[in-house]
């Protein structure tokens, strides 16, 4: 049995049922997720008359517009596959849309701010006030804190303020649902589950690679930044044996400011060190749109001709591709879970 191939979307007040090409990106290491729309540059409608009329598609479309993309197929579920607003349009042959997430919404409004101290969750209550964005349950209800030192603001927006707590506090920064702000350490919030069988539901599992963690030589290098202000280094992973490194390991730097404790530290190191070492899966592979998964869910991959792979792994990107051509979706996984 074929499946029949159904979309819907909505670009302001403009509802497309038939497009020439969707792709979206989504990953919890991009603070901003991507859909590009390709549609007709012209169509033909019919007015309140029933004359047929041509209209330019351009003229129904402005910058900002709130965007909805909706897939499914035909007797199945219809599935909200992205939300965001226009942030360009190219007027090529076919037209050309490029649509971002609500991050769209804390761009342009800057901020002069000084904070001695501040907790996470003060902080991101600040930079969003009035943009409609909410944030997660992990920040509302007091389950993940941060406190920070001497942040500053001087005359930036928001995104520059989320990308200062992605880049030098090690924050996964990720919008859970339309509006919704996640912000906290990587692979910690786990939005579901979804199956997979070698054998049945994974179409091309060419780019998916199986490591063992002992093949995996990696040591940590963290620069840090104690309260005072005094810059420490301390390696985790691969320790150095006199001169040499255990098997020619690759060193990995990361710079964290504010620490507050060593736990805290250890915390953070073995959140990125997790990234890379460990016996599984790692890559990525395609499958059709169902079932449905997104970054921050969790994949069970069974492999009935080697079941010592089979495992749980965390999804880390979906890459969703829709058109003439057909579909894909490609989740991307770089942890095991067990």
């Amino acid at each position: 049995m074929s499946l029949v191939l159904k979309s819907k979307v909505k670009i302001g007040k403009a509802t497309f049922i038939g497009v020439n090409d969707i792709t979206i990106e989504k990953s919890i290491h991009s603070i901003s997720q991507k859909c590009v729309i390709k549609l007709p540059l012209s169509a033909v409608l019919k007015n309140t008359e029933g004359i047929s009329v041509p209209v330019k598609i351009a003229d129904y479309i402005s910058k900002g517009d709130e965007v909805t993309v909706t897939l499914w197929y035909d007797g199945y579920k219809e599935q909200k596959e992205f939300f965001g607003f226009v942030k360009t349009i190219d007027l090529k042959q076919p037209l050309e849309i490029e649509c971002e997430n609500a991050i769209w919404l804390l761009r342009g409004k800057t901020f002069k701010q000084s904070f001695k101290t501040v907790k996470l969750k003060d902080l991101l209550q600040f930079i969003t006030a009035g943009t409609g964005i909410e944030l997660h349950k992990n920040i509302t209800s007091g389950n993940y804190q941060l406190e920070i030192k001497n942040f500053q603001i001087a005359d930036k927006d928001a995104v520059w303020v989320l990308e200062e707590l992605r880049d030098k506090y090690m924050q996964t920064i990720y919008f859970t649902n339309d509006k919704e702000l996640y912000v906290g350490l990587a692979y910690t919030e786990k939005a579901g589950m979804v199956k997979y069988d070698m054998a049945k539901n994974i179409i091309n599992p060419s780019s998916l690679k199986f490591q063992d963690a002992e093949d995996v030589k990696i040591q940590m290098r963290v620069v840090y930044w104690d309260k005072k202000g005094k810059k420490h280094e301390v390696s985790y992973g691969e320790e150095k044996r006199g001169k040499e490194l255990s098997g020619e390991a690759e060193v990995r730097t990361i710079h964290l400011y504010d620490v507050q404790d060593e736990s805290q530290l250890k915390k953070l190191a073995e959140a990125e060190l997790a990234k890379y070492k460990y016996s599984g899966y790692k890559g990525d592979f395609d499958t059709f749109l169902i079932p449905f998964c997104e970054p921050m869910m969790t994949a069970k991959i069974e492999n009935k001709q080697y079941p010592e792979r089979s495992g749980t792994y965390y999804i880390s990107g979906v890459k969703i591709t829709y058109g003439t051509g057909g579909e894909r979706r490609k989740p991307t996984i770089n942890i095991k879970l067990n």
